[in-house]
């Protein structure tokens, strides 16, 4: 049976690999995009999702520019995250 974690983790994964953008994607737009999947998470609640699927060895995503601005983080899916959905159907 999945978490509540498990499933929004698989969210942001399914959402991020069908928005491969090079620039990354922010954690409000992922909270909007989210909510069409019927998943209500707050923004610091996606942020903390993030950073634990970055954590992950190998990281199934990245943040696409943290030395430049730490208020508007942005994340993408790495190639890990991409084998990753491919492998779970997600």
């Amino acid at each position: 049976m999945n978490t509540t974690k498990e499933i929004l983790h698989a969210a942001l994964l399914k959402l991020m690999d069908a928005n491969r953008t090079r620039f990354g994607l922010q954690a409000a737009t992922l909270v909007l995009q989210l909510r069409g999947e019927a998943i209500i998470a707050g923004k610091d609640e996606v942020v903390q999702a993030l950073d634990y699927l970055g954590s992950r060895t190998p990281p199934l995503v990245e943040e696409t520019r943290p030395e430049i601005d730490r208020e508007n983080r942005a994340w993408k899916i790495t190639e890990a995250g991409i084998r990753y959905v491919d492998e779970h159907s997600l």
